[in-house]
């Protein structure tokens, strides 16, 4: 989440966007809260974090092959500027559109939004698209802080598990810092499991021992021990309210008395309406351009049609409100929410009373 420290670009934010930019501790409903109490601790090591984790994040997708297939508008080089980017996303979220219809093929090709094959293609663009995204980067750091600035005693080892871990980016920032820290990661996708295991064992100084990967469904998955605290972030959309709600007893299950849950998933408004789409994929695909991304024409043009499938292809979205009401039924006390990723996406943060 970006954080404003300015009280004129927080005026700004919030009488113009009506944008919530840091939420209090939840002891009843959410409201649409303007507050300047940002966390200085909090966002000093959030700069930290990035400033030590994307270097390496970068190096390992500099080795990822670039995806491309025939077309008669894309080109495997990086954008030329703004407008270009502006242009093919424009082009995406035009339905009939050439591009929308060359893209809609190649997805299909693919096996369609379950298949393994396809997650595999997009994990080839996620981190050079919205990975690499400042929005992305922040969410990245604030879920790190909370779950680990408590757990600071050299004298015993942390657990933490990655719930639909992707590419390992919050994985990997798990495991910045002390040595006795092990995370495990599980993901439908053998290929983002393996550049999860790659970043991980980089920023572990060349240790193999402390990422374990689990490749399959979340809710299939043996998990062999009891964690300290757990993430999932961009996973609970995917899954109905059954699993859900399924989901949610076994990750309380896995965590010890006191431990830590940070959940993120996008708002409803994502779903129902394509400007906000559209405006998230620009924010993220622009951002992550300007931060020297070496990406190209095909990830953004692959990378936000996906976002176009899973949205329209998902169950019904949650609110914040309704995330916080399924995590207390499931046992989590709420402690504190925000909206952030361009505000789109809600982060609850939850724990495991004692």
């Amino acid at each position: 989440m970006t954080h404003f420290n300015s009280p004129l670009a927080l005026l700004f934010l919030c009488t113009v966007f009506n944008t919530p930019v840091v939420a209090a501790t939840v002891t009843s409903p959410p409201r649409n809260l303007c507050a300047v109490a940002q966390d200085p601790i909090e966002d000093i090591e959030a700069r930290k974090l990035i400033a030590s984790l994307y270097p390496i994040i970068r190096n390992v997708i500099s080795h990822t092959p670039s995806i491309s297939w025939a077309s008669s508008f894309l080109t495997n080089k990086p954008p030329e500027n703004a407008l270009r980017i502006q242009e093919i996303i424009n082009l995406l979220f035009e339905d009939g559109s050439a591009l929308f219809t060359e893209v809609s093929r190649r997805i299909d090709e693919l096996g369609g939004v379950q298949s393994p094959s396809l997650w595999n293609e997009y994990f080839r663009t996620y981190d050079k698209t919205f990975g690499n995204s400042e929005g992305y980067q922040d969410l990245v750091a604030h879920a790190q802080f909370f779950l680990t600035n408590s757990h600071v005693a050299p004298s015993r080892n942390y657990h933490f598990l990655d719930v639909g871990a992707g590419t390992g980016n919050f994985s990997s920032a798990l495991l910045v810092g002390p040595r006795n820290r092990y995370v495990v990661g599980v993901d439908l996708s053998d290929f983002g499991l393996r550049l999860a295991a790659s970043k991980a064992k980089a920023v572990a100084g060349g240790s193999a021992t402390r990422f374990i990967a689990i490749h399959g469904s979340f809710l299939d998955a043996k998990l062999d021990r009891q964690f300290d605290g757990v993430v999932m972030n961009n996973v609970f959309y995917t899954m109905n309210n059954d699993q859900r709600r399924t989901a949610l007893k076994k990750i309380f299950k896995a965590l010890k008395p006191g431990g830590r849950f940070f959940l993120s998933d996008p708002l409803p408004k994502v779903q129902n309406a394509s400007s906000e789409l559209k405006d998230f994929v620009m924010s993220a695909m622009s951002s992550a351009a300007s931060t020297g991304s070496p990406l190209t024409e095909f990830d953004i043009a692959f990378a936000g049609a996906m976002n176009i499938f899973f949205m329209r292809k998902s169950p019904e979205f949650l609110s914040t409100q309704q995330l916080i009401d399924i995590g207390r039924a499931a046992g989590f006390e709420p402690l504190d929410w925000e909206i952030g990723y361009y505000g789109q996406v809600s982060s609850i943060e939850f724990v495991k009373p004692n």
